[in-house]
């Protein structure tokens, strides 16, 4: 089921097991006072899409987008068939923002 709305978008520094930098960026969609991952590789919208529009919405100080998205729950980090250690929960797929 997709949604839509205006929402905040966190970009939070990516950590190993080992509570290392990674060098990578997660990014996390605040809907009321929950943040829910946002998995690229199940999503419409590609990370480098989406990265175009967040950064250049960041420098101009605003982080808040209109988004169709759906809720799905699973691995976050597991993006084929391939078994590997992946964080799970609630998470979310953007299909595309609206101007």
């Amino acid at each position: 089921m997709s949604h839509v709305g205006t929402y905040e978008i966190i970009a939070v520094a990516q950590k190993n097991a080992k509570a290392k930098a990674t060098g990578k960026t997660d990014f996390f969609l605040r809907i009321s006072s929950q943040d829910y991952f946002i998995k690229f590789c199940e999503s419409i919208l590609t990370q480098t899409e989406f990265e175009q529009h967040f950064f250049k919405s960041h420098l101009s100080g605003s982080m808040k987008f209109r988004l169709k998205y759906s809720i799905k729950e699973g691995l976050w980090d597991q993006c084929s068939d391939e078994l590997q250690a992946s964080r799970t929960g609630k998470y979310v797929c953007i299909d595309q923002i609206i101007p």
